[in-house]
């Protein structure tokens, strides 16, 4: 068993703890309620999202009604605003790549700087990719649905200040998990308009 002193040696050397407390008790509750097309997952993200951002005055536009689900070349969602209609992205948070394996029970531990960075090149490549596609504005929603994947508040401090550097393409850019008894909607907003 790790005791505090080496939790705080391993986290000063930029790693930091999964999901607060190691894997969540509603984590199996969680898995069994996530639909499995990719269609569906969007659909079961997006809603409560919309609902959430647009009830906490995440956006600077009134939202008016749900979010309505695109065909699979387009965009993933229209959004009706008080501004016009606008395109909601998702963009999933995978650290397969990244989360260390562990042969005892525990939480799971990432590399906060390349968990960053390995969002930040999804958000570019994204941002690329929609550079100049519409006049309508663009919001992007990353999410996670894998409790090992949680982004905590180190790796959302470094996006935030990285993408208010250098603006992506999107009006905002927010962050979603489902991971928390109560959805947990933590986001690093950019605005340029």
């Amino acid at each position: 068993m790790r005791t505090t002193n080496e939790r705080q040696k391993k986290a000063h050397r930029g790693y930091w703890p999964g999901p607060r407390n190691g894997f969540p008790r509603n984590a199996g509750i969680f898995a069994s309620c996530v639909p499995t097309t990719k269609e569906d997952i969007e659909k079961y993200v997006a809603g409560p999202f919309v609902q959430a951002a647009a009830h906490h005055n995440f956006f600077p536009f009134t939202v008016a009604g749900a979010p309505e689900q695109n065909t699979t070349d387009d965009f993933d969602f229209t959004l009706r605003t008080s501004e016009g209609m606008k395109y909601l992205e998702l963009m999933e948070v995978h650290l397969r790549d990244l989360v260390v394996a562990r042969q005892t029970p525990g939480p799971s531990a990432y590399n906060v700087y390349d968990a960053a960075c390995q969002v930040l090149k999804g958000i570019q490549a994204k941002s690329s990719r929609y550079r100049g596609a519409t006049d309508r504005g663009i919001v992007l929603l990353t999410y996670v649905t894998h409790w090992q994947f949680s982004l905590d508040i180190p790796v959302l401090l470094l996006l935030s200040y990285w993408l208010l550097s250098n603006p992506p393409a999107f009006e905002r850019v927010f962050y979603m998990s489902f991971l928390e008894t109560q959805n947990r909607l933590a986001f690093a907003a950019v605005s340029h308009s």
